[in-house]
């Protein structure tokens, strides 16, 4: 087992992506101190599959299933596929009305309108990226989001790599996937307000939420920190279709 991949799963001793939530008041009080970035980018991509329209999205990687979940019913057909058996356990207890599986995607042989790839793609071994993206490929009849963390951030000891839009082209490139990038996106601009609100409010001496500055730092979050540059944006967001 790669050693990342076991960093990652031994996380999934709790469905940790679905402690920050929305309404009435966004929170954090479970606690996840990055949870506000992690609703913002997880609103976006949420919107922008819904304006694809797709009757059916298959998201790999989908660890405890949370995208899928918050993609609602406005999608008819759901399916998650994760390597992680824990995983796919919280998955399948939190959304029932969701297809999750524990298989290599490159196993299935069904396709979907729309394949994603949400913060996954870095977890993957340097000899298996080409693969893994010609799976996206080949699962997909139209189009594949990938969502990837970029070098804007510290590297995190469970991931291979983080991305900017050239590396991402060239591995997409080098895969020979029958894909053409459409559009992209920076998304969640780091703060110094909001990392001083997150170490006030949750530290290793107390943690502390009031609903009115939870309200406060969500709507800041939205209006100001969601559209951001290649040179301040944590999350990068790639548009594929499949020609």
């Amino acid at each position: 087992m790669d050693d990342k991949f076991a960093l990652q799963d031994e996380q999934y001793h709790f469905p940790y992506h679905h402690i920050p939530h929305f309404g009435p008041h966004p929170s954090n009080i479970r606690r996840l101190g990055w949870g506000l970035e992690y609703l913002c980018y997880q609103r976006i991509l949420v919107e922008r599959v819904r304006e694809l329209a797709p009757a059916s999205l298959l998201d790999v990687g989908c660890g405890d299933g949370r995208f899928l979940g918050l993609v609602g019913d406005a999608v008819a057909r759901r399916k998650g596929v994760d390597l992680s058996a824990s995983a796919i356990g919280f998955a399948r207890a939190f959304h029932p009305d969701v297809q999750f599986e524990a298989v290599d995607a490159a196993e299935l042989t069904e396709q979907f309108d729309v394949v994603t790839s949400i913060e996954t793609l870095e977890h993957v071994p340097d000899d298996g990226v080409g693969g893994f993206i010609r799976t996206l490929g080949a699962r997909s009849r139209d189009h594949v989001l990938i969502a990837v963390p970029t070098t804007a951030v510290p590297l995190n000891k469970k991931h291979h790599r983080h991305y900017d839009l050239e590396l991402l082209e060239r591995q997409v490139a080098a895969s020979g996937a029958p894909l053409a990038l459409v559009g992209h996106e920076f998304i969640y601009r780091g703060s110094r307000l909001m990392n001083a609100l997150r170490w006030a409010t949750s530290n290793r001496h107390w943690t502390l939420e009031i609903a009115a500055l939870q309200d406060l730092a969500w709507r800041y979050v939205w209006t100001r920190l969601r559209t951001a540059t290649a040179r301040d944006g944590h999350h990068l967001l790639a548009h594929y279709r499949r020609r």
